[in-house]
């Protein structure tokens, strides 16, 4: 029953205007000569979503004659595109438009067929066969076009984009379950994403994403959220690699960008289970905030070192604009001759103070500081001092050093003594830029500083939940709750943790917890959403998810899509069926490959008696794209049965049985099946219910009936 690969032939669909908008736009512009050119769907709408209304008129006129039409005083041209068999899918608006007249007047309709035959083969070549989403040959060329248009306008590279890979791969027996896992998390990640940037599928379980106009902190976290929302649906592995097309080494080439994405995502594969990497931080080492000193200053610095009981360190950055000047020679006159300073680059510098404990370095440094104010210089500083809790002396060094980074989330001229919220920090710097490993070892660094800081605890469970440590992750969220029972965070992610655990009652308790100390969180209301479905609390369901809705309507961060899904599910439950098909329909508008909201709305046509045809359809569909779930089968059965076609009916349920052969509800409807084509297999497919359940009434008295029948007939 199930496809992998859609190489189907297919009428044009509204999904095909959104998704393939610029390469139709560029088609029209291929075969008329105008300054833009736009592409709306039109078929089966009264009124198509245009951005200028004057246009409606031209399309109104376009769709009654289906022939061209000219406004030359406006200089504009509206043109019919059909998908071979006379149907009009959709009208062309082009702008611009020089004088056409001396062409003829059929001229603007055969470039319309001309048109329409090319966005046919556009169809078949962009879109991938087996997730629907955009080959890679499309996407590609959609960079490279977007690299081009940035690096002709000469716009800010800070802002030019980011190339994303993503890795989903699963343990697989064989190609078909692979390809279909492959299907499914592509459907998932459009869901997620698809509203920001169309996804495209490179082949192999790799798919690819552009983000537009985003600098590289930006791009991280957001890359962050996305692993985070796919380990919730249990995708079994992710890795991400980002490239960052601002970068000149790009320059207006996709393939560039692509290539060294490709190379990050080589090392996150070396990270875990759910990991990234950025290009950046593998090639510009150097100006990583926490790279490796240079060897003749960690040399220095250890012969500083070495037989001294007391010393402390100070790394300094200048804050006003680095001059040609000597920067280093001017901090060693403000020094004094009773310090070592040890110039970087990038104006910053070491500063060795010998024999001085913390209190006395703090006493030193102030008084630079009024030196350097009084020279009306700036820098900020990041104090670190020997003997600290049990840290080695060549470790005081790196402490000073991320004492700076802690200074630098304060004002200008700020001085910060290494504690542990400075390692809090260094590890966000590795934890942002997906070394989990590294970032594990400055949290745990931390909290032997600070055993009840809940910021490095929670930042350490995050870690190993990661990593699916689970077994560590969960008494640190325990902890921080000991130390404070609201912490929202703590109660948020011990509930996912908790879910991972397959402890789903305890989870929701958390979850709920957590709801009534913050109740505006997407994520959070989605997941109790979703869990009160399963649960059968249906209006509990809807009261979140409509809070759901709001929130994803108001921030464009969050697709309402799997909103959507889920309130149909729960209206459905509530018997509210109307209700409950509008917003499946909506889920399918966001993603069209939602298999679990096209079963649920195609057992819904057939219950409300809305269209056999679309709802065998839609059911067909749901299995099409994702075979592993027996509802789906038991739906695609139900809608057979009624439609009386009981040998369909019977290869679905027993397709969900080969899911999950212990559905006491299959082996019924199996049996409805077999008795409707007279087949004596009905008896003992209820015997198998009554095994499974032996209180269901319905298999008893089916039995019994059956089994008088059967004796009457002996």
């Amino acid at each position: 029953m199930s496809f992998l690969f859609d190489w189907r032939k297919k009428e044009l669909s509204k999904n095909d205007f959104d998704l393939l908008a610029p390469e139709f736009s560029q088609v029209v512009q291929s075969f008329v000569d105008c300054e833009s050119a736009h592409v709306f769907y039109a078929a089966d709408e009264d009124e198509p979503d245009v951005p200028v209304s004057r246009w409606l008129n031209g399309i109104a006129q376009v769709s009654e004659g289906q022939t061209a039409v000219y406004d030359q005083s406006a200089h504009e041209a509206f043109l019919p595109l059909t998908d071979g068999d006379k149907r009009l899918p959709a009208v062309a608006v082009l702008e611009g438009v020089s004088d056409w007249t001396k062409h003829g007047d059929d001229w603007l309709d055969e470039q319309a067929r001309h048109v329409s035959m090319e966005i046919l083969l556009i169809r078949q070549w962009a879109v991938d066969p087996m997730t629907g989403l955009l080959s890679g040959h499309c996407f590609l060329k959609r960079i490279s076009s977007h690299l081009g248009k940035r690096h002709s306008e000469e716009k800010s590279a800070s802002l030019s984009g980011c190339l994303v890979l993503l890795e989903m791969y699963p343990g697989a027996k064989n190609a078909e379950q692979a390809t279909l896992y492959n299907s499914r998390a592509g459907a998932y990640l459009d869901t997620l994403v698809g509203h920001l940037s169309s996804p495209c599928h490179f082949g192999g379980g790799v798919f690819g994403l552009f983000w537009e106009d985003i600098d590289a902190d930006s791009s991280l976290k957001m890359a962050d959220m996305l692993l985070r929302w796919l380990k919730r649906e249990n995708i079994a592995r992710v890795h991400v690699g980002l490239s960052f097309t601002g970068n000149k080494k790009n320059g207006a080439n996709g393939n560039s960008a692509l290539e060294q994405a490709w190379e990050a995502l080589g090392t996150a594969r070396k990270r875990g289970p759910y990991s990234l990497c950025s290009y950046e931080t593998l090639a510009d080492r150097q100006d990583h905030p926490l790279c490796s000193l240079p060897p003749a200053v960690t040399a220095s610095l250890r012969r500083l070192c070495r037989n001294r009981d007391r010393f402390s360190c100070i790394f300094l950055q200048q804050n006003e604009k680095i001059e040609e000047d000597d920067f280093s020679g001017r901090i060693l006159s403000l020094a004094g001759p009773e310090v070592t300073v040890l110039p970087l680059d990038s104006g910053k510098a070491c500063v060795f103070l010998p024999d001085l404990d913390e209190k006395n370095a703090l006493e030193w440094c102030h008084r630079f500081q009024q030196r350097l104010k009084s020279a009306q210089k700036s820098c900020s500083l990041g104090l670190a001092s020997y003997p600290f809790h049990d840290f080695k002396k060549y470790e005081i060094v790196e402490n000073a050093r991320k004492a700076l980074i802690h200074a630098g989330f304060y004002s200008p001229d700020s001085l910060t003594i290494f504690d542990a919220v400075s390692l809090n920090i260094s590890g966000d710097v590795f934890y942002n830029e997906g070394d989990l490993a590294r970032a594990v070892k400055e949290y745990r660094r931390g909290l032997s500083i600070d055993s009840e800081n809940v910021n490095l605890l929670n930042s350490l469970g995050v870690s190993y939940a990661q990593m699916n440590r689970y077994h560590l992750a969960i008494p640190l969220f325990e902890k921080v709750l000991a130390i404070d029972g609201c912490d929202f965070m703590a109660l948020f992610n011990l509930g996912f943790a908790l879910l991972a655990r397959g402890e789903t009652e305890t989870a929701l308790n958390r979850f709920e917890e957590a709801l009534a100390v913050d109740g505006k969180s997407f994520g959070l209301l989605l997941q109790l959403g979703k869990m009160y479905c399963l649960a059968g609390r249906y209006e509990e369901a809807i009261d979140v998810l409509l809070k759901g809705r709001e929130i994803a309507a108001a921030e464009t961060d969050f697709n309402p899509g799997l909103v959507y899904r889920y309130l149909g599910q729960a209206y459905e439950g509530l018997g509210q069926n109307q209700e409950a098909m509008a917003n499946l329909q909506r889920a399918v508008s966001h993603n069209p490959r939602d298999a679990a909201s096209l079963s649920l709305l195609g057992e819904l046509y057939d219950l409300e008696k809305q269209g056999d045809i679309i709802a065998l359809s839609l059911c067909r569909q749901a299995v099409g794209l994702d075979g592993s779930h027996w509802q789906y089968w038991f739906r695609l059965g139900r809608v057979e049965l009624s439609q009386e076609d009981g040998a369909a009916a019977i290869r679905s349920f027993e397709h969900g049985l080969r899911v999950d052969g212990k559905r006491a509800e299959l082996w019924f409807d199996l049996g409805r099946a077999h008795e409707m084509l007279g087949s004596r297999k009905a008896v003992k497919m209820y015997e198998k219910v009554l095994k499974l359940d032996g209180a269901h009434r319905d298999a008893a008295a089916s039995v019994e009936r059956l089994s008088g029948k059967t004796g009457e007939t002996k």
